[in-house]
Parts: structure tokens; sequence; C-alpha cells
């Protein structure tokens, strides 16, 4: 009965079966890094290049194709834009995800997206016994409930990690701007992204912060990433910032 009443009441719950068969079928880890097996191949530089890295959140989780932001930034601006973003990655792996293929690609300008848990330790593969547990309701409505109540512990070696991949990517990038995933708001009583706003400081690459109408616009309660609208809006932010970077130039 209780599972019937999640089915109708909480369709939401079966994003946690979703994100592990994905993650299972449609990627792969090559021992440094999480990417996807089916990356569309990218041709000669025709024009300039905008590369965005990041992780679930720079792919476009839960979103068709033709709606995610970087969609919306190909057909707004005059820019050739590749999507770097892979789900389930930290920030060690964006930056040697970057350094191993991304800079290769010559881009004239990187949007690197940092969210608040790009400091985690590397995903892992689920099993097949975790993954049919999500095919329950009502124990991934448990899993979900208890994830809420505890606050994820990271260890000092994590946050190193991370001040290291902040660092190599001012190395390998000079026309680096970081959007970090937060509101002037929301970044004041989150601790990982204040962490990352003072590395960026320290080592002097441009970032900015998002309004928060655009944390409105997500799929839902349990799946936070951006909807359509959410994903336009971020599309805009991040024209606004293009514009000052052409100034500049």
């Amino acid at each position: 009965m209780f599972e019937a009443l999640l089915r109708v009441f909480v369709p939401g719950l079966d994003y946690f079966y979703k994100a592990n068969t994905f993650f299972r079928e449609e990627m792969i880890d090559n021992g440094l890094y999480w990417q996807l097996k089916d990356r569309e191949p990218i041709g000669e530089k025709t024009k300039k290049r905008l590369l965005i890295l990041g992780d679930s959140v720079a792919y476009g989780w839960g979103v068709s194709r033709k709606d995610v932001f970087t969609t919306v930034l190909s057909d707004r601006t005059y820019y050739e834009v590749i999507n770097f973003g892979v789900p389930g990655t930290n920030s060690v792996e964006q930056s040697l995800y970057f350094e191993i293929e991304g800079k290769a690609l010559k881009p004239d300008i990187v949007f690197w997206i940092i969210t608040n848990n790009d400091i985690a330790a590397r995903s892992k593969c689920s099993t097949n016994f975790q993954r049919n547990l999500y095919r329950s309701y009502l124990l991934t409505a448990l899993f979900y409930v208890k994830k809420r109540m505890s606050q994820p512990v990271y260890t000092q070696l994590q946050f190193e990690e991370a001040k290291e991949a902040v660092a190599r990517m001012k190395q390998l990038c000079d026309n680096l701007v970081v959007c970090l995933y937060a509101s002037p708001e929301t970044i004041k009583r989150d601790k990982i992204m204040k962490f990352y706003q003072k590395e960026l400081v320290s080592n002097r690459i441009d970032f900015f912060l998002l309004t928060d109408e655009i944390f409105k616009h997500r799929l839902g309660k349990i799946d936070g990433h951006l909807n359509v609208r959410g994903n336009k809006l971020l599309a805009a932010s991040i024209i606004q910032v293009l514009k000052v970077c052409d100034t500049k130039d």
C-alpha cells in the first residue's frame, strides 16, 4: 500500500534509479575520471569556442538536449559551445579532464561550473543489488529521508585535493571564468561554496554567482537540477558574463 501511494504521489523518487542506471550504462571510468561513453565528436575549429566544464548541472541533467543551457548558448551567441559536463564528477576529475582532453580543443573561454558536491570523493558504480533497491519507492524514500537528515562529512584530504584542482585550472587556463552554483544569499550558509570562493579569490580567478530566481526553477523537491526555465535563466546569466568578457577583449 505504501509503495503504491509513493508511486502515485511522489513520482520524483524514480530519480535515484534513473541516475544509477545512467551511471552504469552511459559512463565509463578511465582510471582518472568518469566520462561519457558516447560524447559527440568535435571537428575543426571554425569560430570562437566556449567550453563548459562541470558535473551534472553543466551536463544539463533532466532535460532534453535541445533545452540544456548550452544549446541555448549556441543559438544565442556567436560561440561554438562545447559541453564538457560529466555527471557525478568532482573538481579533481574535471580539472584532469580539461588538462588531458579539453585544453587540446583550444577554447577561447572556459566556463567552469562548480557545485557544492564537487568536493566529494570519486563516484562509485553501484552494484546490481544497490541498483535494484532503487526500484522500490519505499526503500528509496527511506534512503532519501536518511540522506536529508545527515550532513556530508568531507576529509581534509578532499579539501586539499579540491584546492589543488583550482590551482591546476589557473595554470592550465588563462581564460577561465567560474560560475559558483549559488546565490549571494545561499553562499553565506554554504561552507563548501565559501571554501571555493576563497580559493578562487586566492588564485585570482574571475567568478560569478547566480540569482535566487534561477534556483526557483528546479525539476522537483527531490531532483534539484534545473528545469527548462532554469536552464534558460542560466544561459541568460552566462550571456551577460560573456558580454563583460568581450568588452575586456
